[in-house]
């Protein structure tokens, strides 16, 4: 078996049985400060802000006026300021889409970028790794290792993931000191190959694959991080038509192929009653099967349901696993049912 099959073996089974460290420094990090932070926030994303208070976190998005996805980004609300994560991948979007909207507000925005580095505990064992470190399971500011960082939890394969947000020096000591606490075997650094087929058959969003002014973010099922009561903000209205007219045709599903090789994002696809695409794709290490994300039409095909995809070797099989979940608003009880058959699930 070749290292890098192994890593990325190693990974997955970690993902799923113990606990997995990933480097996420990819991910877009702000500090927003300022009078009137909570106010801008409030009226540029789509979650509630103004109801925040310091140590809790929600789920919020930046949308464009038509109502097209930029990025989903995670904030966590402290005494003086807000922290800010965005996707992987996103770069600069989410500091130049916010600054965009500041006018004569009283709020700055810093990047983080090069000042920190950004560490995440997934798997099962997360949390127990997280303890053993001298961590508690707190969200905001906190000691680890007896090093300063500041902790937020998210949605992740196997459940909650932890971020660990500290200064840049800190990055090797932060990661040596939380495998050490681990022990052998209790933590394995992510291979990037494992963790892609973590993500995808977790049903998590990547930007620039279903994080993508292709799609809207009910498409998406991103209801946790959507607020219908709180008033104006950028594409507020579009939403608010989805959701009153019920004109969500399609949804983000997860799927499983047996046999072949990965299918590359854009794929067509077909389920009953139409022609659908793949967002997302890995194959799964050591095993001889696929898991995709990609958006069907319809009223909600069943678990269960075949798929046909559409490649230059012929048709390929797949089988509905079910939709992503929906992650939990980490500040407050979950978004109440939206009342239409589209939205139960």
């Amino acid at each position: 078996m070749a290292a890098a099959d192994a890593a990325a073996i190693a990974t997955y089974r970690a993902g799923h049985e113990a606990a997995v460290l990933l480097d996420s420094g990819d991910r877009p990090r702000l500090r927003v400060t300022g009078s009137a932070r909570a106010s801008f926030l409030h009226r540029i994303t789509t979650a509630d802000m103004n109801a925040l208070e310091p140590g809790q976190i929600a789920p919020t998005l930046l949308i464009t006026g038509k109502g097209r996805l930029l990025d989903r980004l995670t904030v966590l609300c402290l005494p003086d300021s807000f922290l800010v994560l965005g996707g992987a991948g996103a770069g600069d979007l989410p500091a130049e889409t916010l600054r965009h909207y500041v006018v004569f507000d009283d709020v700055q925005i810093a990047n983080l970028h090069e000042e920190t580095c950004l560490l995440a505990l997934h798997g099962p064992e997360a949390g127990n790794v997280l303890a053993a470190a001298g961590g508690q399971a707190v969200s905001g500011e906190a000691q680890l290792a007896g090093i300063p960082v500041t902790q937020l939890r998210e949605p992740g394969p196997g459940g909650t993931a932890w971020l660990i947000l500290a200064a840049s020096a800190q990055k090797e000591p932060l990661m040596k000191s939380l495998q050490a606490a681990a022990g052998e075997g209790g933590l394995v650094c992510a291979d990037p190959v494992g963790w892609e087929a973590l993500r995808v058959e977790a049903g998590l969003l990547r930007w620039g694959h279903e994080l993508s002014e292709d799609w809207n973010p009910l498409e998406m099922r991103q209801e946790d991080a959507l607020s219908f009561d709180k008033g104006c903000y950028v594409g507020q209205e579009v939403m608010a038509r989805l959701r009153t007219y019920d004109r969500v045709k399609r949804r983000l599903w997860r799927i499983s192929f047996a046999g072949g090789g990965a299918l590359p994002a854009g794929t067509k696809v077909h389920a009953a009653p139409g022609e659908g695409v793949i967002t997302s794709s890995a194959r799964v290490p050591g095993e001889d099967r696929s898991v995709v994300l990609a958006v069907l039409p319809g009223d909600d095909p069943a678990p269960g349901g075949e798929v046909i995809a559409l490649t230059a070797a012929g048709e390929q099989l797949g089988e509905i696993v079910g939709a992503p979940p929906t992650a939990t608003d980490m500040r407050v009880a979950p978004p109440a049912d939206l009342g239409k058959r589209r939205f139960d699930n």
